[in-house]
């Protein structure tokens, strides 16, 4: 175990840390969990990419590459 990275929080102690991707932490409304803004960031980037004009695919192919990598998404995060 990497005792650099690792460590022990209490969530009522800290106000937002993130684990896995996932950014945790006491708000006005209580607990919550959520997509970390860089995982997001970069997800939102590769549907960019997906959906490029560049590449000169027809949009059937297009739109199966979109669902086949928001599904992989959603699973993980899920």
């Amino acid at each position: 175990m990497n005792e650099a990275k690792s460590k022990v929080v209490s969530v009522f102690a800290i106000r937002n840390f993130k684990f896995l991707g996932f950014a945790l932490g006491k708000g006005k409304n209580g607990i919550y969990i959520r997509a970390h803004a860089k995982p997001l960031k970069k997800a939102k980037a590769k549907q960019k990419e997906l959906t490029s004009r560049r590449q000169g695919r027809n949009v059937r192919a297009v739109m199966q590459k979109v669902k086949l990598y928001i599904r992989g998404w959603l699973g993980y995060s899920g």
